[in-house]
């Protein structure tokens, strides 16, 4: 009887891991955003007033495969969480908005095989949400001297972003049991974030986020 959990781990153990292509799987994200504020009163994508600025995209995703696991044209969908760096250059200088978003995305992925064999070209695309986590005016300091870093004014920038996401990337196998999927998304903002108050005295917005994403993702079958 002694010998029965040395026998069980030694099982365990040797059990084959589960497939890459098995329908529950959780991924850990990482990339770099190309960021950018957008004035809807200017231009639909690029204010003159701002310029691109550079951000990370770090964290995880959830994944369930509606086709069945050994299809070549799958579709799944995709739970994703993300702490997410957006903001803008303001003009020509070297001053930073940083805005930090908690943002949850719901994409459909489909995907399909290449031309090279064990390689796959997927395609997402859905709707995402952020919640502001901190919001920054970074100015550049004097050559030599830090950058200072002064909060927003209270009220300026919106708690909650609304957004679409689509977006395309090549999956393969790592291993047999880790995939990769390199993806690049472009999420557009669908609600203003910033606070203007007009002429009548009514609440308003001019400002758009615009985001493009180059990330990479690990994922692990769980089921």
């Amino acid at each position: 009887m002694k010998r029965l959990p040395i026998l069980c781990l030694m099982a365990l153990l040797h059990l084959p891991a589960a497939a890459a292509s098995a329908q529950h799987t959780i991924s850990f994200l990482g990339g770099l955003n190309l960021t950018v504020i957008a004035s809807q009163r200017q231009d639909d994508f690029i204010s003159a007033g701002y310029q691109r600025t550079a951000g990370v995209n770090l964290g995880f995703a959830a994944s369930y495969m509606v086709s069945p696991p050994d299809a070549n044209e799958t579709l799944s969908f995709q739970l994703a969480a993300t702490y997410t760096q957006k903001g803008a250059l303001l003009g020509d200088t070297d001053d930073t908005y940083d805005l930090d978003y908690l943002e949850l995305a719901l994409l459909a992925d489909m995907r399909f095989p290449s031309i090279v064999d064990g390689i796959y070209i997927h395609f997402v695309g859905g709707p995402a949400v952020g919640w502001l986590l901190s919001c920054a005016l970074s100015v550049r300091g004097a050559e030599g001297q830090d950058a200072t870093s002064l909060p927003c004014e209270s009220g300026q920038f919106r708690a909650r972003d609304h957004a679409i996401a689509a977006g395309a990337g090549l999956e393969f196998a790592l291993t047999e049991a880790i995939q990769v999927t390199t993806t690049l998304l472009y999420t557009i903002g669908l609600g203003y974030i910033d606070h203007t108050v007009d002429i009548e005295g009514e609440d308003t917005g001019s400002l758009k986020n615009r985001a493009l994403t180059v990330r990479a993702a690990l994922a692990f079958p769980i089921g």
